[in-house]
């Protein structure tokens, strides 16, 4: 339920006249796992190497910020997948 809520969440905020400032981008996250030290503390023997990492996230983000034309349509939903260290991002 959460994850829907979320989902929708998005795309509600992205809609025209949903109140935001028109300028505003919104776009959800998707990942599978994180990779963040809480995760592989209570996940030791899990397979670290399909996590997203958080700093692949942050480039991302970064991107998006300085290079408008980098950046996923308001309203995406973003899913990301990870495999041998390596990220893909796609359309949910």
């Amino acid at each position: 339920m959460a994850k829907a809520a979320v989902h929708q969440l998005t795309l509600s905020l992205a809609a025209k006249g949903s109140g935001i400032p028109q300028e505003s981008t919104v776009i959800a996250l998707l990942p599978i796992t994180l990779d963040t030290p809480m995760n592989r503390k209570w996940m030791p023997k899990a397979d670290h190497s399909t996590w997203t990492s958080t700093s692949w996230i942050a480039e991302r983000l970064h991107e998006w910020t300085v290079d408008k034309s980098k950046r996923p349509e308001s309203g995406s939903l973003l899913k990301l997948k990870t495999t041998g260290g390596e990220t893909e991002m796609s359309n949910a």
